[in-house]
């Protein structure tokens, strides 16, 4: 193998389902790929065995705590690996990894740069400087523009330090039409029927409650909605396991737990996806992963729905928190003639092509190297 061009140090909370260890794992894979070594370090997780697949290093050290000794702890020990391993770059994503990839990069005069996944909350002085680690490096990447306007608007950001650097996708794996069938059929979810899916975590965010009470709404009674996703929370999927029952379309919405494998046959055998979040979501992944396979979304217009979902050319954008509107949304994507349902689809595709490796790749490389040439030195301020 060829001597790698840069030598990168990712740093985040844990491997566990979401959108920064999505974020982390895509961007590693992409870095590999461009002759780039990267090196994971976070408490570990479920999905940490997707790096190990990858062939990319990921040690597992208590990257989560936020407790000060324990950050300045983690800072010494990230200086002693960076020596080590002799890092170029060191890549912060969340909070208290960066401050220690920080203070890490002062201690050994390593270019510090973040990737600012969320608009965290700021309500207080405490809130915005515990935060402000996102904002200290030479270089920061963006999601959305969303999360762009947010980072400049409360942290006054200069935009010459904002890159916006949205998730790729790497190809979908392909679903047999037996597959196909058995999981239609452990679903309980006859072949006639429209199928409607969310996919993601069971939070209140995600606004599963909001898309069932839309659901129940909806027109068309031979529909399907189907939920995977697990609960972040006990007791969460029984409360809204009852509110289905008390709105009577119990039979109608089916509950299929999370996983990866889970979330890639649903995608094969829906005939759409929501996104119901009640809250700006910094990107949302399950956007892009739905049109990229040509399905139409409806979304609540905020966050990084805007920069996924053209509003009815690829689905239909809904004001947030609108029962009504969101069960509309659905229904006019139920009603599409095949015609018109080929179009939009096509429109998804289309529009999810402009989110792939060689779309991202070139902004990544360019902002390492332009840090490195300029001869960055830890943070930017």
């Amino acid at each position: 193998m060829a001597e790698p061009l840069i030598r990168t140090l990712h740093l985040l909370p844990a491997l566990d389902e979401g959108g920064v260890e999505r974020s982390v794992i895509n961007t590693a894979i992409l870095e590999k790929s461009l002759n780039v070594l990267p090196t994971v370090v976070s408490c570990g997780g479920k999905m940490a065995i997707e790096l190990t697949a990858a062939g990319i290093d990921h040690l597992t050290w208590p990257m989560a705590s936020k407790n000060p000794l324990t950050i300045i702890r983690n800072a010494h020990h990230l200086a002693n690996l960076i020596r080590e391993r002799d890092i170029h770059i060191v890549h912060a994503h969340s909070r208290a990894p960066a401050w220690s990839g920080y203070l890490a990069g002062r201690l050994t005069k390593t270019p510090f740069v973040t990737t600012f996944a969320g608009a965290y909350s700021h309500q207080n002085w405490v809130k915005r400087w515990y935060n402000s680690s996102m904002t200290r490096g030479g270089a920061l990447f963006v999601p959305s523009n969303f999360v762009r306007d947010h980072v400049a608007t409360v942290y006054g950001v200069a935009v010459e330090r904002i890159t916006l650097m949205p998730l790729w996708l790497p190809p979908a794996l392909p679903v047999s039409a037996i597959e196909k069938e058995e999981f239609r059929r452990r679903c309980g979810i006859p072949p006639e029927c429209k199928l409607v899916t969310i996919i993601g975590r069971l939070t209140r965010l995600k606004g599963h409650e909001l898309l069932i009470r839309a659901f129940s709404l909806v027109e068309n009674r031979d529909a399907r909605l189907l939920i995977i996703g697990t609960p972040k929370r006990e007791g969460y999927e029984t409360e809204l396991k009852s509110l289905a029952r008390r709105l009577e379309v119990a039979d109608r919405v089916v509950f299929a737990g999370g996983g990866l494998d889970k979330a890639r046959r649903a995608y094969s055998i829906s005939d759409m996806v929501v996104s119901s979040s009640t809250k700006p979501e910094a990107f949302g992944l399950t956007m892009l992963e739905a049109a990229s396979q040509g399905l139409p979304v409806v979304a609540t217009a905020h966050g990084g729905a805007l920069d996924l979902v053209i509003d009815r050319r690829t689905g239909f954008l809904v004001p947030p928190n609108d029962l009504a509107a969101l069960a509309t949304g659905i229904s006019n994507v139920l009603r599409l003639s095949p015609e018109a349902y080929a179009t939009m689809s096509a429109e998804a595709r289309s529009h999810a092509a402009s989110f792939t490796h060689d779309a991202v790749a070139p902004h990544l490389l360019e902002v390492y190297r332009r840090l490195l040439d300029k001869g960055e030195r830890g943070a930017g301020r």
